[in-house]
C-alpha cells in the first residue's frame, strides 16, 4: 500500500492540472504532498519511523538560503516561495521516512506503467487536437518521454531477465520521443541506450553514441517533417552559439538558430551581467525574469523568459554562496552512492551494469536534465532525490543475506 501512495504522489507531478489560489498555484502534488506527510506522520510507531536519513539533512541550508533570498524582492514572493520550501520539505520527509516501507521493485514497476498510462493521454490529447508532431502543450506533462526513458533502462538493469521484443519496443520508444519533439528525453535516452549496451566502458559508449546518432539521423531524414528535423538539428548544434545582433536586427532566425536557442544564448550573456552585481548573495530568487522586463523591456518577447539552467539560476539569484550548498548536495550525494555501490558490486550484491545505471547514469541524467531546464517545481524535487538517494541505496543494500556493514 505505501509503494502505490507513494508512486501516486510522485506520477501526480505530470498532471496537468493547476488551480489558482489567493496568486498561489496549487497541484494535485501539492495536496497529495500534505496528505501522504500527515500519514506518514501518524503512523510513525518505532524508533527506525523517529529518524530522518542523512540526505535530508543536507538540502536545509540551501533550502533556507533560497526562501530568504525571496525576501529580497517582495514580502508576497519571500511568502511564496517560503511556502514551496516547507511543501518541498514535506515531500522529503514523505521520502525519508519511506526508506524501510516501500517495495523497491515495485516502486519501479508502479512507476513505469502510469508514466505510460500519462503518455498515452499526452500523445492521444495531442492529435486529438490536431499536434501531429510537437506534443509539447502539457507543460507539467511533456517531461514524461524523459521520465520514461529513465524508468525503462531502470527497470531492464532491476530485472536481469530478458524482456521479448525489447528491440522492437525500445525502437517504437524512441520514434515516439522523435515525434514528441522533446529534445532532452531524445538525448537521454540516446545516452542511457548507450550506457546500457556499452556496460560504462568509455570506447563503447563513443561508438554505441555516434551509432545511434547515425540511425536516429536517418530516421530524421526519412521522416520528411520539417519540425523533426529542426529539432534534432538544433540537438546535434547544441554548443554552437546563436547569432542574437541579427534577430534583433532584422527581426529574423539566421539559417541554424532556433528560438529557444536564441533565447539560451541571449540569457546566458545577461546572467554575466547580473551575476556581477552581487556574486555573494545574488540579486534574489525569482528576481531574474524581474529585472530582465525592466531592463529590456523592448525587446521581442522571446528574450524575457527565465533561465533554463538551474545551476546558472542558482548562481545568478542565490550567488556564490547558494551555488556551493546546492552543488554540496549533489556532491556529497554522488560520494556517499560511490562509496555504497563500491562496496556492493564487490560483494556480489550488484552487477556491473547495475553498478554503472547507479553510480553514474543516474546522476548525469538528471544532471543534463536540470541543466537544460527552467526552474520549477520539478527541479527541486528532483534535488530531493538526488539527495536522499543514497539512503535508499543503503537501506536496500543492507537487508542482504551476507550481513554485510556499509558506511
Amino acid at each position: 500500500k505505501y509503494t502505490a501512495l507513494l508512486s501516486i504522489l510522485i506520477l501526480s507531478l505530470f498532471i496537468q492540472v493547476r488551480f489558482e489560489v489567493a496568486n498561489f498555484i496549487l497541484r494535485p502534488f501539492d495536496v497529495l504532498t500534505v496528505l501522504f506527510f500527515i500519514y506518514t506522520y501518524a503512523t510513525k510507531n518505532n524508533k527506525q519511523d523517529q529518524k530522518l536519513s542523512v540526505g535530508f539533512f543536507y538540502l536545509i541550508p540551501f533550502f533556507f538560503i533560497h526562501f530568504t533570498s525571496a525576501l529580497a524582492i517582495s514580502g508576497q514572493n519571500f511568502f511564496k516561495e517560503f511556502f514551496q520550501i516547507i511543501l518541498l520539505t514535506l515531500f522529503a520527509f514523505v521520502l525519508s521516512h519511506s526508506v524501510n516501507k516501500i517495495n523497491y521493485k515495485k516502486q519501479i514497476i508502479y512507476l513505469l506503467q502510469g508514466s505510460l498510462c500519462i503518455m498515452t493521454f499526452v500523445i492521444f490529447w495531442h492529435l486529438y487536437n490536431g499536434y501531429i508532431v510537437a506534443w509539447k502543450q502539457l507543460p507539467d506533462s511533456r517531461i514524461i518521454f524523459t521520465i520514461l526513458s529513465i524508468l525503462i533502462f531502470a527497470s531492464l538493469n532491476l530485472y536481469e531477465k530478458k524482456v521479448k521484443n525489447l528491440t522492437i519496443l525500445l525502437f517504437i520508444f524512441l520514434l515516439l520521443v522523435l515525434s514528441s519533439g522533446e529534445r532532452k528525453a531524445l538525448g537521454i535516452f540516446l545516452f542511457l541506450l548507450s550506457m546500457h549496451y556499452s556496460n560504462g566502458k568509455i570506447l563503447k559508449i563513443i561508438f554505441t553514441s555516434f551509432a545511434g546518432i547515425f540511425f536516429i539521423a536517418i530516421l530524421v531524414y526519412l521522416s520528411k517533417n520539417s519540425y523533426i528535423q529542426t529539432q534534432f538539428s538544433s540537438l546535434l548544434n547544441l554548443f554552437d552559439s546563436s547569432n542574437i545582433d541579427y534577430a534583433l536586427s532584422t527581426g529574423m532566425l539566421s539559417e541554424k538558430d532556433t528560438f529557444s536557442g536564441l533565447q539560451r544564448a541571449f540569457v546566458f550573456n545577461i546572467s554575466k551581467i547580473y551575476f556581477l552585481e552581487n556574486p555573494i548573495f545574488g540579486i534574489g530568487t525569482n528576481n531574474f525574469v524581474n529585472l530582465l522586463l525592466d531592463d529590456y523591456y523592448n525587446y521581442p518577447k522571446i528574450f524575457k523568459a527565465g533561465i533554463h539552467n538551474e545551476f546558472q539560476r542558482v548562481l545568478v539569484e542565490n550567488g556564490l554562496l547558494g551555488l556551493f550548498f546546492y552543488l554540496l548536495i549533489w556532491f556529497k550525494s554522488w560520494i556517499r552512492t560511490k562509496n555504497i555501490t563500491n562496496i556492493a558490486l564487490e560483494n556480489g550484491l550488484m552487477n556491473k551494469l547495475q553498478y554503472t545505471l547507479c553510480t553514474y547514469s543516474i546522476y548525469l541524467t538528471l544532471l543534463i536534465y536540470v541543466g537544460t531546464e527552467a526552474s520549477s517545481l520539478r527541479s527541486f524535487v528532483i534535488l530531493i532525490i538526488i539527495s536522499l538517494l543514497p539512503d535508499y541505496l543503503k537501506y536496500h543494500f543492507s537487508i542482504n543475506p551476507k550481513n554485510i556493514k556499509l558506511n
